[in-house]
């Protein structure tokens, strides 16, 4: 299913961090709207504060100007207001949080707070306030608090579960290394070596090279087919026409469907024999 928030995001040529904050501001009025239980447990996270209220008095702003800069998000209910400063890759501008914590000691609230939300703990070092003065927190903490919480509404789960998915494209969403690690990565490479054993044995007469990006590690073959592995559906096993600007021939064998896990190692590499034979068959009496 297409992602909301990584279409519109296309749309938003030199303007990303607008659009994440907007984005997130979206979000966070549709949880305090349909989930304020949820939403109040977020917030305070977020906030390092208690809200004092139920989550669905908050109102949200974006970007505010005042006379000294324009916090991207402003959160208040009678009593708290929260200034946030969002952050993609740019850095702090000069003072900016010193001006935003000297124009919150002007509001008359009871609470209050300055948020600095950026990519990671090493993203500030522009500002001369203390850790004290000001909560810092990260994307990879949002997207796990969003991932801890249970929503009953199905369209805050479609939105929420968007969200996250959005920040893992902009890699803001880490995923835990888990000692897996230490046994998949030699395990796929055990693959790739394998399935250019099985096209030495399936198309003996051709010429192949290896071809590896961020996305896909394979073989190409005769500069027509493509055959290997794509990161994001890596339990399946791809052979595609190569060098074309899309793929107009693709076959794909499931390993789970072809139980590929639970056979020897002759015949893992006989049934990638086959994949192959047949699929470099059917493409040739396409082509001719």
């Amino acid at each position: 299913m297409r992602n909301i928030y990584s279409s519109l995001n296309r749309y938003a040529t030199r303007q990303e961090e607008n659009f994440l904050t907007e984005a997130f501001a979206h979000l966070l009025e549709l949880l305090i709207e349909q989930e304020p239980d949820s939403a109040s447990s977020l917030l305070e996270k977020i906030f390092d504060l208690e809200i004092g209220e139920t989550a669905s008095a908050l109102h949200i702003e974006t970007q505010k100007s005042f006379e000294d800069g324009t916090p991207d998000l402003i959160i208040s209910n009678k009593d708290t207001v929260v200034f946030i400063e969002i952050k993609h890759d740019s850095q702090l501008g000069h003072a900016q949080l010193e001006r935003y914590l000297s124009r919150l000691s002007t509001l008359d609230f009871r609470r209050k707070q300055l948020v600095l939300l950026t990519r990671s703990k090493h993203a500030i070092q522009q500002t001369s306030l203390s850790a004290a003065q000001f909560h810092h927190i990260c994307w990879y903490q949002i997207s796990g608090w969003l991932s801890e919480l249970d929503f009953v509404d199905e369209v805050s789960n479609y939105h929420v579960d968007s969200f996250i998915r959005f920040l893992g494209e902009k890699g803001m969403n880490m995923e835990k290394v888990e000692w897996e690690y230490i046994r998949g990565v030699p395990a796929m490479r055990n693959l790739v070596n394998m399935i250019g054993t099985a096209i030495s044995e399936a198309l003996p007469e051709a010429n192949s090279r290896r071809n590896a990006g961020w996305d896909w590690i394979g073989y190409i073959i005769e500069d027509k087919l493509w055959l290997g592995i794509q990161y994001d559906e890596a339990l399946s096993v791809m052979i595609n026409n190569y060098g074309e600007q899309s793929a107009t021939f693709i076959e794909t064998m499931d390993l789970e469907d072809a139980h590929f896990f639970a056979l020897s190692p002759g015949e893992q590499l006989e049934i990638l024999i086959s994949f192959i034979k047949e699929n470099a068959e059917k493409f040739n009496s396409i082509e001719n």
